[in-house]
Parts: structure tokens; sequence; C-alpha cells
């Protein structure tokens, strides 16, 4: 809480970036550990939460260089507001600061493969998916790449392997 309050704070943005410029490339440092663990593990597919993704790669080659699917999370406004300021230490002038920082809303969703609206489903992979750009959409294609291999190598007892949801997700592509 008290290193929120010192840099997540309007007038502390200096001290924002500084924080960022030391634990950013830590992070990355991790997630790109974790996805060549996953690939040399032979993981099929791997998933990884990353805020601000599209604020800090706005360039389309930049982030496709980093992700093959982008899969957006998102809500109304007042929603997030709602769900944010419910939040301990949360508070008006906090979340503008917060919000002052992101891609406005429509922009994510215009640059996203998927959309899961949390305002409206439960069933989110069924959702995403209805969401999609097309069943040829490149989003699609990137997708199945990885699905195909896992299938390729294996008869119904390992596509049994997959989790319930990824088999539906597979069936659907």
């Amino acid at each position: 809480a008290a290193l929120s309050a010192a840099v997540a704070t309007a007038g502390r943005e200096a001290s924002l970036q500084r924080l960022e410029e030391i634990v950013h490339p830590l992070v990355t440092e991790e997630r790109a550990g974790f996805v060549r663990r996953a690939g040399e593990e032979g993981e099929w597919l791997v998933v990884v939460d990353v805020p601000l993704l599209l604020e800090t790669l706005r360039d389309e080659a930049a982030l496709r260089a980093e992700v093959d699917v982008v899969l957006l999370v998102s809500c109304s406004a007042a929603e997030q507001r709602r769900r944010c300021l419910a939040r301990p230490g949360m508070s008006e002038p906090k979340l503008e600061t917060i919000l002052a920082r992101q891609l406005p809303d429509a922009d994510k969703r215009a640059r996203a493969d998927f959309v899961v609206d949390t305002g409206r489903t439960s069933s989110c992979a069924s959702h995403a998916l209805r969401l999609g750009k097309g069943k040829g959409s490149p989003a699609r294609q990137r997708l199945a790449r990885p699905l195909e291999r896992r299938r390729g190598d294996a008869s119904a007892a390992g596509a049994e392997r997959l989790p319930r949801d990824c088999r539906e997700i597979a069936e659907r592509l």
C-alpha cells in the first residue's frame, strides 16, 4: 500500500517510471523463461497474463513477436469503476491515475483477437470464441497451430489429456 501510494498517484509519474524501469525488465525476463520452459516441456499452449500489454507494445509487429493471440478480458467502464473502487486502498484519484495510463477500452478491443466481456458471461471460453474475428481469422489460425500439433501426436487418449475447455476450443476451431 505504501509503495502504491508513493508511485500510483498524480504528480508521482517520475517515481512510477523509475520503478517500471527497474521491475519491467525483470518481469519480462521471468515471463520469457516461463514460456521457454513450457515449450521445452512440450506444452501445446502457454497463457501469460500481461497487464498493459497493448499499452507497452503499441506496434503490431512487436506485439506479434511477443504473443500469438491476444485475449482481452474486459467489462463496461461503469463495471470496471465499481470493481476497482471496491478494492482495499483504491480511491477515485488513484483510479483516475491508473486509467490515464491505459488505452481506451475500444482501442484494446479493436486490437484483441478475442474479447471476454466479464460483465455479460460466465462461460469465458465459449464467449471468447463467439467474439473471435471469424473462423478463418489469423488469430484462429495461430491458435490452431499448437492444437493441430497436439491432435496429430495422439489418438483419443491424447485428446482426453486436454482440459475440458481446451477440447471445446479445439472442437470449435
